[in-house]
């Protein structure tokens, strides 16, 4: 990236005081600090890219605090881990430079005026935030310029935007040895699970020794099975694709097809790092995919992605590896296809790994990191794409 002030890379960042907060309302689970990568809680991709941005930073000196739904006060390295709850009260006995906020920006509202204040939104709207959030918000960080053009229908924010991508460790999620037609499924059910368990049979006819491997909780897929009748139909196609999926579970087990719920991060990297395939038919009721984590680190692991180029998938993914265009529906016998060539052809096979593994490569945290400090330390000036 070019920047107008050539000089300002020269000069050295100060060490800044910075808290990081996640709201409560949107942690399913209390986080313990002390098992953040070996719990079986896992992590979501937005919790995950909070807790790598923070730690980048304070690796690179800076002083820094969480707030979220932890189960105790502790540590995370030289990261402070606080109770959400207790944000107001630490606040005043601080000397913030900065404050960034993920999914809600309501803390922000409380920073001083020379305090930079920093608001990522991961979702597609902002139904949780309080009337009147634009007035204290210096940047608003989208994950991606799709996900930019979908909120800016949603919000009439005129300060500044900028692009905050989520990332992945290339040194984490990186190709080992291969388990021969292992697929993966790593992320909610709503966003087409349903769609490859309906696809399996027919893969597995044609690749009998492939198996699908579900990694997800899926603590949300009962209660939109059982949700009474609603006047909206995204509710009652959720409804019904819950009801199919809770089935097709039962039923593919004899066939290869296994659900482990929620898994720590140390063990996805490893289950990521030996597939051959991350199978994502991505076709959610509404514009849900904002960057794609789980895509991200199946490049880096060599889990060659096949997609649905639905959302922000098309911008982000759609130049490196196989996929069809949404909708879904339209497209099934096409993926098969493609899921059953990257599981049969050695050849086609090797050039998706490496083109998948190099194209990680400008998502890694390393990069990602950096650019966030220089963006703090500019009060949003230099670091980020704008949008």
């Amino acid at each position: 990236m070019t920047y107008k002030n050539k000089n300002f890379r020269i000069k050295e960042f100060k060490k800044l005081r910075i808290g990081f907060f996640y709201p409560e309302s949107s942690v399913f689970k209390p986080i313990d600090p002390d098992r953040i990568w070996t719990s079986d809680r896992g992590l979501t991709g937005s919790e995950y890219a909070l807790f790598r941005y923070a730690l980048g930073l304070s690796r690179l000196g800076h002083g820094v605090t969480i707030f979220t739904k932890f189960t105790k006060v502790g540590d995370l390295e030289k990261i402070t881990c606080c109770p959400y709850q207790e944000w107001q009260q630490i606040y005043h006995s601080q000397p913030w430079d900065a404050l960034c906020s993920w999914m809600t920006p309501e803390p922000l509202k409380i920073a001083q005026p020379d305090q930079f204040r920093f608001f990522n939104q991961q979702v597609s709207d902002f139904n949780m935030c309080e009337s009147g959030w634009e007035n204290y918000v210096d940047v608003l960080a989208p994950l991606s310029f799709s996900h930019a053009s979908y909120l800016k229908t949603r919000t009439n924010y005129t300060g500044k935007w900028r692009i905050l991508y989520n990332g992945v460790d290339t040194q984490e999620f990186k190709p080992m040895e291969k388990i021969a037609g292992k697929i993966i499924w790593a992320s909610s059910h709503d966003r087409g699970l349903h769609w490859l368990l309906e696809a399996f049979p027919l893969i597995k006819s044609k690749v009998p020794h492939a198996e699908l491997h579900v990694f997800y909780d899926m603590h949300g897929l009962h209660a939109f099975a059982n949700r009474e009748n609603s006047n909206s139909p995204q509710i009652r196609e959720l409804k019904q694709r819950s009801q199919y999926t809770i089935e097709a579970l039962k039923k593919l087990t004899l066939y290869g097809v296994h659900s482990h719920g929620s898994i720590s991060r140390d063990r996805m990297i490893k289950e990521m790092n030996s597939a051959e395939l991350l199978a994502y038919p991505c076709d959610p009721v509404t514009y849900t995919e904002t960057f794609g984590v789980t895509v991200a680190e199946a490049c880096a692991a060599g889990a060659i992605p096949v997609i649905c180029a639905a959302d922000a998938f098309k911008e982000l993914w759609s130049e490196a590896v196989d996929h069809v265009d949404p909708p879904f529906s339209d497209h099934k016998d096409q993926f098969v296809e493609l899921v059953v060539r990257n599981l049969t052809d050695s050849e086609y096979k090797n050039k998706n790994r490496e083109r998948c593994v190099n194209h990680a490569i400008k998502f890694d945290w390393s990069n990602l990191i950096s650019n966030l400090e220089e963006a703090i330390s500019s009060k949003g000036a230099y670091g980020l794409p704008v949008v």
